[in-house]
């Protein structure tokens, strides 16, 4: 549990610095309106990456099962997902929901730098500040809670949605069970 736990810091520190780096980098060299275009960016995949979170964990095994014997497209993927629920939800709301959350706030601070510039007076300057930071938490906040309703309300549907986008860029079952592989693989080296 505590190897886990460490494993999930030091990777959620090695993503955070490569995103961080890569927002920060463009967004100051870019101007308001990229810098923008990223905030918004990285709000909706924080928002998604929730509700991928919660839906996986509210989603009932037996009904995706039966989807996926009747052929619906994504059930298989949607079960693999379902199956290591603790830890898609903790790779999506955790790792990449909160730094894309935490992300998008120095996003915000970086345009802010941007606006003060052309503002003669220090309140003003204060008050684009926490403008910013308001609207940016009541996207977030407003997004995260209208997203979990939905995921919570038709949990299955979320988790298959969410499965046939994922599965267009990697294999969600070599992903998941890759621990199993690796344990399997470590007992059958004991014998």
């Amino acid at each position: 549990m505590f190897r886990r736990a460490f494993r999930i810091c030091i990777l959620t520190f090695i993503v955070a610095f490569l995103v961080s780096l890569l927002s920060e980098t463009i967004s100051s060299a870019s101007g308001i309106i990229l810098a923008s275009l990223i905030l918004l960016a990285l709000i909706v995949v924080s928002i998604i990456t929730d509700g991928v979170g919660v839906s996986v964990t509210c989603a009932d095994k037996c009904k995706i099962s039966r989807m996926e014997k009747s052929g619906v497209k994504g059930a298989k993927e949607a079960m693999v997902m379902v199956a290591h629920s603790e830890l898609v939800n903790s790779i999506c709301a955790d790792l990449v929901g909160d730094i894309c959350s935490i992300i998008s706030g120095a996003c915000g601070a970086t345009i802010v730098v941007e606006l003060i510039q052309f503002c003669p007076d220090d309140s003003v300057a204060m008050w684009i500040g926490i403008t910013m930071s308001s609207v940016i938490a009541a996207i977030t906040v407003g997004g995260k809670s209208l997203v979990k309703s939905l995921a919570i309300g038709r949990s299955e549907d979320f988790v298959i949605k969410s499965a046939r986008i994922i599965s267009k860029f990697c294999n969600i079952d070599k992903l998941l069970n890759r621990k199993k592989l690796i344990s399997k693989k470590k007992k059958h080296d004991n014998k």
